[in-house]
């Protein structure tokens, strides 16, 4: 599909809620059009020499004030996707399972990867809402988990009420 046929499709995803978007929003629905469409190429390109390692299209981050929109759009996205090729996650829902499902099988030598892994399944996009790093615990195991993502091909769409420079305050314990 192309871009135009994605961002059209978003669009009409959003206005199912009974909001129609506004021009930030239109903004925000194009790119996540253009995310779908290199996503769509990326897959079609694949790698024959690279089995287990997909190529991963850029990702999306999407920040700013309670209220804006962001989940709207992102669920919006995921509307317009097949069903299996998203995984969505509330970051503390993420952060949960993932300590449940890393504590299922303590003999294992790479649990913390598969642990990972089972929460996507064979999903290409992770959306993560209310993405943010305030505790050290949270941000270490977030680390490890997007570099694992990204070495697997999976693609990230983030939300975040705080602009990248902040999402780890600055207060006297981080500043050690």
């Amino acid at each position: 599909m192309s871009q135009q046929k994605y961002t059209a499709a978003i669009q009409t995803a959003f206005c199912r809620t009974g909001l129609s978007p506004d021009e930030c929003q239109m903004a925000v629905i194009a790119q996540l059009g253009m995310f779908l469409a290199e996503l769509g190429e990326s897959r079609r390109r694949g790698f024959s020499w690279l089995p287990k390692r997909r190529r991963v299209a850029r990702g999306i981050f999407l920040w700013g004030g309670v209220g804006r929109g962001k989940t709207l759009l992102l669920d919006a996205m995921a509307a317009v996707m097949p069903e299996k090729m998203v995984a969505r996650y509330h970051q503390h829902v993420f952060l949960d399972a993932f300590h449940r499902a890393v504590s299922m099988d303590l003999g294992e030598e790479d649990r913390f990867r598969k642990a990972v892994l089972s929460l996507v399944g064979s999903a290409r996009v992770l959306i993560l809402d209310e993405f943010h790093a305030y505790d050290i615990a949270d941000a270490r195991i977030l680390e490890r988990a997007l570099g694992v993502f990204a070495h697997q091909g999976v693609s990230l769409a983030l939300t975040a009420n705080h602009c990248p420079w902040e999402l780890w305050p600055k207060t006297a314990f981080h500043a050690q």
